[in-house]
């Protein structure tokens, strides 16, 4: 049995790197029959950073995912994502079924520290964002990005709704 065939859910995030940081702002599970997107507010004191290092956070939030730095409403700390992946990993899991599946490699260092058995989807052949984006649609975009204007930002329920169907597409092509 590959591990393919006992992930219980696809996991994404989207966030800022800072340095040799990375703090994530969104985080999406998707199990079979359910989604769950998160914000998380990675709590940077711009006055703090280095210029060069703002100008990273606003290039990362203009061309590579649309989430601003800050949420709208009050939400957990992104120093927080260890414990909140750990507590979702006990929700998703569920008999023979117990990997989280991702395809970023930032993410995977957090589950790595969280502890959480995971594969990676590059392992397997998953395509790019932009082929994931032409095989299964690419102009949607969960409720915490700044627009949907941009149809080449990273959204992580959209990344993780198309790794769900790209995985359900490889396991029929290979059995």
């Amino acid at each position: 049995m590959s591990p393919l065939d006992r992930v219980c859910a696809i996991v994404d995030a989207q966030g800022f790197s800072v340095g040799h940081s990375f703090y994530v702002r969104e985080l999406t599970v998707k199990g079979v029959e359910s989604c769950i997107t998160l914000e998380f507010d990675p709590r940077i004191n711009e006055e703090e950073l280095t210029e060069r290092a703002q100008r990273t956070i606003r290039y990362q939030t203009e061309y590579v995912h649309g989430l601003s730095l800050r949420p709208w409403a009050k939400v957990r700390s992104s120093r927080d994502i260890v414990k909140v992946l750990k507590g979702l990993y006990k929700v998703f899991k569920y008999g023979d079924e117990r990997y989280f599946a991702c395809k970023n490699q930032k993410l995977a260092v957090i589950l790595r520290k969280a502890q959480i058995p995971f594969v990676d989807l590059k392992e397997y052949g998953a395509p790019p964002m932009r082929e994931l984006d032409r095989d299964y649609g690419g102009d949607k975009f969960c409720r915490y990005h700044n627009s949907n204007e941009r149809s080449s930002w990273t959204c992580s329920e959209r990344k993780a709704r198309h790794l769900s169907m790209w995985l359900t597409n490889w396991q029929m092509n290979h059995y």
